[in-house]
């Protein structure tokens, strides 16, 4: 017999809440990277600084957006649990037993 399927909200909620800490992670790690200029690497350093600026430039726009796409699916994730939610008490609402007439 099909019982058909069931949802843990609650995991949905750690999972989100997972999600919004990798990203906060993620997002720091991308702010890191924009931090440093040519004039970090000093005199000796200068001739391969603007290479190295640009390779930091690149992975920290590519984890930015690494960041972003995970705090857009935390937000997903959340208003799944929330439409579960909804739902649920929709349906259950139907069952209710009312009083006589």
């Amino acid at each position: 017999m099909n019982r058909g399927f069931e949802v843990d909200l609650s995991q949905l909620d750690s999972h989100a809440d997972a999600l919004d800490g990798h990203a906060e992670l993620v997002g720091a790690c991308a702010r890191a990277g924009r931090s440093l200029s040519s004039d970090a690497y000093g005199v000796i350093g200068r001739f391969v600084a603007s290479g190295v600026v640009e390779a930091e430039s690149g992975w920290s726009a590519a984890l930015n957006a690494l960041a972003h796409a995970a705090e857009r699916n935390a937000r997903k994730v959340r208003k799944s649990v929330s439409a579960y939610r909804a739902e649920e008490v929709r349906i259950t609402g139907l069952f209710q037993v009312r009083g006589k007439r």
